[in-house]
């Protein structure tokens, strides 16, 4: 098995541990759902594909950048957000059903994807930035020139998502 599909695996377990946490832990539906119609107008005007998209490049970048604090932000992201998503599906399964949790939640698949995919490469570039700090070696210069194709894969990712999150979310999906 590759380092790269490792980096992966464990970034998908790491997220799957905060899901499976937050999947049975109680939450109120009131907490999840928008009441006012104030709030709910407000919401909307602020989640746009471009908010959308924007925000969650930022958190993918975080991602990343975690990986000068050895990964220890990545891992507690990922399972915050594992564990959010765990609660929201949990509460939806009970208030709406499976077919339209499912119908909801598929668009945020591809933006869990590109997560996964900046938790790996930050916990692949975590072991060359501490050779380059402690060694000094400066292999993850090579490392970050050779991955452009990984960060133009994930901001098409995190492009998609956003698209199809405010498409859904305006009630068209």
């Amino acid at each position: 098995m590759s380092n790269c599909f490792r980096c992966f695996f464990a970034a998908v377990l790491i997220w799957s541990l905060g899901f499976y946490l937050g999947f049975g832990f109680d939450v109120k539906v009131s907490d999840l759902l928008v009441n006012q119609n104030e709030e709910k107008y407000s919401l909307i005007l602020n989640s746009s594909a471009w908010h959308i998209f924007f925000n969650n490049l930022m958190l993918c970048a975080l991602c990343v950048i975690g990986t000068l604090l050895f990964s220890l932000p990545t891992i507690v992201y990922l399972v915050y957000n594992g564990f959010i998503a765990g609660q929201i599906i949990f509460k939806s399964i009970e208030v709406a059903g499976y077919s339209k949790t499912l119908a909801v939640s598929l668009p945020h698949s591809i933006e869990f994807v590109s997560l996964w995919l900046s938790a790996a490469f930050s916990f692949y570039l975590t072991p060359q930035y501490y050779r380059l700090v402690v060694k000094e070696d400066s292999q993850i210069f090579t490392t970050l020139k050779s991955s452009k194709v990984l960060f133009f894969v994930i901001i098409i990712l995190v492009a998609i998502a956003a698209f199809l999150e405010s498409y859904n979310m305006y009630g068209f999906g």
